[in-house]
Formats: C-alpha cells, sequence, structure tokens
C-alpha cells in the first residue's frame, strides 16, 4: 500500500482542520456528493488517520454526512501481522537517560508545537523530569528541562506515574499523578495548552479524593466504553487493575469504581507493580492493553469485545507481539506514535532508570477493506463487501456469532487477489435473533486479520416503509412487524447533520415533520437499514 508522505512542516492538528474544513465546504456546497466512491472513502480515510495521531473523536456531523454518502465509517482495518523491535543506542531518542530509578514514562505535545514531548516519573530521586522534543513529530530529539523550565519542577513523588488528559474540556492537557501511597494527585493546567501551569487541585476539586488502591497507583485515561468522556484504569502494588467510571462528563469528570463483573479486569493479576496502557495495536476499532509488571515483562490483553463493551482477553505466547521481551525488572511501557508513520510506539520504563525503545514494525498487507455490510433477505441473510488496492490476498473466511464475541467460520470465498472488488455470501440458515458477522481476511503467506463487526436483526420480516412521502407534516414509519421496537432510529439531514433520535416503540408511528425545512431527509435504524423522505 501506499505510504503517506509529510512537509516538514506536517502537524496532525494542521492537517485535520484543513481536510476537515475541505470536507464540511464540500458538503455545504454539494460538491462531495460528486465526488467518486473511493475519493469519499479516501478523504474519510484521512480524516481518522489525522484524528487517532491526535487522540480525539470525529465531529458527529462529519461522521453522520459520510454514513448518509454510504461510507464505512467504521475504523479501518489493515492486514497486518502485529511485531515491536527493539531500538538500541542512537536509534532510541531516549537512550541515555540517567541518574533515576524505577521509571515510569509518558508522552504528551505540552507545549502544542504539534509534536510530543516526555515526562518521566522516578522512584529515586521522587522527581518528574521533562523532556522536550526538540526535534519534530517524526525524528524527536528529547532535551532535558530544568527548573522552571519544567511545569512540574517541584513535584516530588517517590515512584511517580504521571497520565495526562484534558479531563476538564477546555483544550489543554492536565495531569494525574500516583502516588506510591496509592493514591491520586491531580493537578490542573491553569495555564494553556501552549504554555502550561500546573496548579493543585485538593478534597472535591480533585475526582480522585478519596480513592486509594493500597500502593503505587499508576493511572492511565482512555474513553473504554465509547460515550465520549475519558474513564480511568489504575494499576497497583497488588499486580490487580482498578476501573473507575466517568459516569460525569468530559467536561465535569465523576469517577465511580466499578467492580466484579463491571471490571472488565475483574480477576486479572499481572504478579505485581501492574502499570497498563492502552493502544488499538490489532486496528480493529477498538483499544487493547498491555499491562507491564514486576518481573520486567509484558503482558497483551485483546479487546476481543467492542469499543462500547470490552473484554479483554489475554494473549500468550506468539500471540503477544512483545512475547519474550523483559526489560530486568519493574516494566511501565507507555504508547505513542512517536515517529509519524500511523502506528503507535512503545517506551518501557524499568528499576534501572532506564527507557527501552519498541518501534512498531506491524507489517501492513496490501488490503483496504472499503466497507463490509449485510441485510436481510425472504430465506437468507445477504452480505457484502468491497476492497481496493488487493495484492496476494488469498481468501475470506465469513464468520458467525449470536454474542458478538465467540465466532465460528461458516464458509470461505477466494479472493481475487489484485485489484478492488466486490464480493458477496448468502448465509440460507434460518434465524429467529439477531445475528452477528465478521470477516477473516487472508494473505497466501498466512497473515490475517478481521474486519469490523455487523449483525443482522432476523427477526424482521417486514420492509422499513415510510409515507406520505413526500411529507408536510408528519411521516409515517412502518416496520412490518415488532422486530425493531424498543431500538432506536437517527434522523439525518442530506448533509449528514444529526437532527433527532427516536425510540420505536410500535409497529407503527409518526413522527412530526412540521419544523423541518424542505429537502430530503434520512432515518437510518438500529438495524442497519437506511430510509428516505422528502419535505415539501
Amino acid at each position: 500500500m501506499p505510504t503517506l508522505t509529510h512537509p516538514s512542516n506536517y502537524t496532525p492538528s494542521a492537517n485535520y482542520t484543513k481536510t476537515l474544513a475541505t470536507l464540511e465546504e464540500s458538503l455545504r456546497t454539494g460538491q462531495f456528493a460528486r465526488y467518486s466512491q473511493k475519493k469519499k472513502q479516501e478523504i474519510w480515510d484521512r480524516i481518522c488517520c489525522y484524528a487517532r495521531q491526535l487522540g480525539i473523536k470525529i465531529k458527529a456531523s462529519i461522521v453522520a454526512a459520510c454514513l448518509v454518502a454510504g461510507l464505512s465509517v467504521a475504523t479501518q482495518t489493515e492486514a497486518q501481522t502485529i511485531s515491536f523491535t527493539v531500538q538500541t543506542g542512537s536509534s532510541n531518542p531516549l537512550n541515555g537517560v540517567s541518574g533515576l530509578s524505577y521509571v515510569r514514562p509518558t508522552f504528551v505535545d505540552i507545549d502544542g508545537d504539534g509534536d510530543k514531548d516526555a515526562f518521566i516519573g522516578s522512584y529515586s530521586p521522587a522527581v518528574i523530569n521533562y523532556y522536550k522534543n526538540t526535534g519534530t513529530p517524526m525524528a524527536p530529539v528529547f532535551t532535558l528541562q530544568t527548573g522552571a523550565s519544567n511545569p512540574l519542577n517541584g513535584v516530588a513523588v517517590a515512584l511517580a506515574s504521571p497520565a495526562f488528559a484534558d479531563i476538564d474540556g477546555d483544550g489543554d492537557q492536565d495531569v494525574f499523578i500516583g502516588f506510591n501511597n496509592g493514591t491520586i494527585s491531580y493537578y490542573k493546567n491553569t495555564g494553556s495548552s501552549t504554555v502550561p501551569v500546573f496548579t493543585q487541585q485538593t478534597g472535591a476539586a480533585n475526582p480522585f479524593n478519596g480513592v486509594d488502591v493500597g500502593d503505587y497507583s499508576a493511572p492511565v485515561f482512555v474513553d473504554i466504553d465509547g460515550d465520549g468522556d475519558l474513564d480511568a484504569f489504575i494499576g497497583a502494588l497488588d499486580g490487580t487493575i482498578y476501573y473507575f467510571k466517568n459516569t460525569g462528563s468530559s467536561t465535569v469528570p465523576v469517577f465511580t469504581q466499578q467492580t466484579g463483573a463491571a471490571n472488565p479486569f475483574n480477576g486479572v493479576g499481572v504478579g505485581g507493580f501492574s502499570v497498563p496502557t492502552f493502544i488499538d495495536v490489532d486496528k480493529d476499532g477498538d483499544k487493547d492493553a498491555f499491562i507491564g509488571s514486576n518481573n520486567g515483562t509484558i503482558s497483551y490483553y485483546k479487546n476481543t469485545g467492542s469499543s462500547t463493551v470490552p473484554v479483554f482477553t489475554q494473549q500468550t505466547g506468539v500471540a503477544n507481539p512483545l512475547n519474550g521481551v523483559t526489560v530486568g525488572g519493574y516494566s511501565a511501557p507507555a504508547t505513542v506514535d512517536i515517529d509519524g508513520d500511523g502506528n503507535v510506539d512503545l517506551f518501557i520504563g524499568n528499576n534501572a532508570g532506564n527507557v527501552s525503545y519498541y518501534k512498531n514494525t506491524s507489517t501492513v498487507l496490501p488490503l483496504q477493506l472499503i466497507d463490509f455490510t449485510g441485510s436481510r433477505q425472504p430465506d437468507h441473510n445477504q452480505l457484502q463487501w468491497k476492497t481496493a488496492d488487493e495484492v496476494n490476498t488469498q481468501q475470506f473466511g465469513i464468520e458467525r456469532s449470536s454474542d458478538g464475541v465467540s465466532f465460528t467460520t461458516i464458509g470461505t470465498i477466494k479472493a481475487a487477489g489484485g485489484g478492488n472488488n466486490s464480493y458477496n455470501y448468502q448465509d440460507k440458515t434460518i434465524y429467529n435473533n439477531k445475528v452477528y458477522y465478521r470477516l477473516k481476511m487472508s494473505d497466501i503467506d498466512g497473515h490475517f486479520t478481521y474486519s469490523n463487526i455487523i449483525w443482522i436483526n432476523s427477526q424482521q420480516t417486514g420492509i422499513v416503509s415510510l409515507y406520505p412521502n413526500p411529507a408536510r407534516e408528519w411521516v409515517n414509519i412502518s416496520i412490518g412487524n415488532s422486530g425493531m421496537i424498543n431500538t432506536t432510529a437517527t434522523l439525518y439531514s442530506s448533509d449528514g447533520i444529526l437532527l433527532q433520535k427516536i425510540l420505536i416503540t410500535a409497529p407503527q408511528q409518526q413522527i412530526n415533520t412540521h419544523k423541518l425545512a424542505k429537502g430530503i431527509y434520512v432515518l437510518k435504524f438500529g438495524d442497519g437499514t437506511v430510509s428516505t423522505f422528502i419535505k415539501e
């Protein structure tokens, strides 16, 4: 596949802003509708790439517009062999970090210049050192900043575990620091996104006030349930992982501990001194976890659930891309795309004060899955998918599941092996409930990856209809039977703006269209069905 190249002044933020503005303008003028489907998908994929690098969510109106345009808005999955390769000497930009012990690195663009800087917590001395990236997003150079040049100068915490997050939604990065006594301190950025000033917040102003995980807390933030705000996972001395769900919002967080089955790491233990970090390492649209421990190894827990309902399953042996890696003792992993190639790399601190660098050298196979969709037909479930730039692709395995977790292969289709292609498959088994599908896409060398998961509501025997069409004051929704009752339909304008969510409570119901402007509108139902109507 072709690789992206960037000019010397490249920053993900600038490219995201420029691409987004171009897309919004083409939607407003109607030009986007005249683009080829391939060009539309390329624009969407570019937006996704920059958004991933920035760690942000794409605007809901843009997602809706691309959905209305018939694009595959699930995260693109590229077939790949996941691998990390250690970089030593001058190839490691943090080679030479010295004078510290039991180090825990983390990365953040703290000065708003478009590249990632590094903060490293230490046990002895009890400091958090700041290494400014004086290089570029593709070729980092980390330069130690001391005294007032370090915004965390004077913060003395033994075995500090810093974690950065814009926890209050004001556009700058705040910092939470795990203490050796098991508590979490909160330092709000009262400066800006380019000149940070960290001011400690205590008592009720600290959303982790009163939280104590025992000893040696190691927090990390990630939106694990896809609700748009950041949740927290905290490693601890006993080797377990604590989960604090954000039951507040993206601007006013409230962290509520989840225990038992509500914690996706319930029952997980890595020995001692657990340090978790999250990365979508298999590029399937959800976050997987790597966890460091006191024995110096890295455990890999693949998310076999989804981006909203995670299920973490330990991968061992060759299924763990860091199998056999040991950094001595007390491994503390941190994830960052340090070379701007779109793959997230790993840095691992250890007890001797060293930071190892493992470059993500995953082999991307030449296959793009453009879309994968399904529909209910009278006597079968119809699956169809499109690919681009196939080279050496061997076959597609069609896999089915009743719960979206455990899949069984029901058939295979030989791949064309080159070019851009369309495929389809008919599952003629009779079902009376929701059925999930995914594709296992295999290369001739035996490498494979999975598509996004889709589902079809096989209870649906009727066809969705909207009438009258064109509509004036009201439009009636008929779903034929109760197969979609208590599911949600979403109303979009023709340019993809989300207007309303409608709970389907009966086989037939009305929605008021009186206040809608004249034009075309789109209703997307919970089973993927899309219908349109015209407002006169």
